[in-house]
């Protein structure tokens, strides 16, 4: 993510056939269109459980309404280079002195002086390999950087502790002789599915419609799931912290009982859909409580 200052609000990264990295961006401040690119290159919808779950999950608060609308059609990232834009007015004095980054980020350009809160300032976009200056000891480049997540992440789709060691034994392997040692930082380990639980189905009304009759029904659902946290200190000491969220809604659905035209409507049989919250509909959807209790660490 990028600097509160920055208009730049996301980095998309790919990995070229030849093994370098292209790094794309939005010029605009809102995370909607960052998330709609992702939903869309992953082949979600709005209506996809998978979406809501990723919603759900997303680091920065997001507008529903926007980013519904935005997936119809997502913003195209541009292409990125050192810091700044490709072809930005001042990308060649960038290159001379990368020094300026950090300043015009904070000023509120549309600069980024360092990937993820690294702090790998000159270069941090580089394509070329060549190793910047560092200014606090992580002497490693950008492009070397993205190869660690990308060998980590590509270890496991489902175990975070193999995914936290491959990174681990990737980056002690890049930073060796930097004295770095262990760099704080704070992950999720593991998080349970979704357990939901239902009342019982109430009827809210029917409805004659020419051949057919159409009978609504509601019930209250609610869900809970947990998260193991995983913390690391620079002494290399590792703690963890479980936390719980919930959510809970209202569970709508229609039967609909072929019927002889103009004939009352009788009786209806129970809906037998799976119990669930709704997903993407704003009005009445399910929507989670922050996790809890709050982490806190030595």
């Amino acid at each position: 993510m990028g600097s509160s200052n920055s208009p730049i609000d996301a980095i998309w990264c790919e990995q070229a056939s030849d093994g370098s990295w292209i790094s794309k961006a939005w010029d605009t401040s809102f995370p909607e269109e960052s998330a709609a690119y992702v939903f869309d290159y992953v082949g979600a919808t709005d209506d996809d459980a998978l979406l809501y779950e990723v919603f759900s999950e997303w680091p920065v608060e997001l507008d529903a309404q926007v980013l519904s609308d935005l997936i119809l059609d997502p913003v195209q990232p541009k292409p990125f280079g050192d810091g700044v834009f490709v072809g930005d007015a001042l990308e060649p004095i960038i290159e001379l002195v990368p020094e300026l980054l950090q300043p015009l980020e904070q000023l509120g350009y549309p600069a980024l002086s360092s990937l993820s809160g690294n702090a790998i300032t000159s270069g941090t976009f580089s394509q070329n390999g060549i190793e910047p200056v560092p200014t606090d000891g992580a002497c490693i480049t950008a492009p070397d950087f993205l190869n660690v997540f990308n060998a980590a992440f590509n270890a496991s789709p489902t175990d975070g502790d193999l995914v936290d060691l491959v990174f681990e034994i990737e980056y002690s392997t890049q930073t060796e002789g930097c004295g770095t040692g262990c760099r704080e930082r704070t992950w999720t380990a593991s998080t349970t599915p979704w357990v939901y639980t239902c009342g019982a189905w109430t009827s809210t009304g029917s409805s004659n419609h020419d051949y057919e009759c159409r009978h609504k029904f509601s019930r209250p659902v609610s869900a809970t799931r947990s998260r193991v946290r995983k913390h690391r200190d620079t002494d290399c000491v590792i703690t963890s912290c479980t936390q719980t969220r919930s959510k809970s809604g209202t569970q709508k659905t229609t039967v609909v009982v072929p019927h002889v035209f103009g004939a009352p409507c009788g009786g209806a049989p129970l809906p037998t859909v799976a119990c669930a919250c709704p997903h993407f509909m704003w009005f009445d959807r399910c929507v989670p409580t922050p996790w809890a209790p709050p982490c806190v660490w030595p």
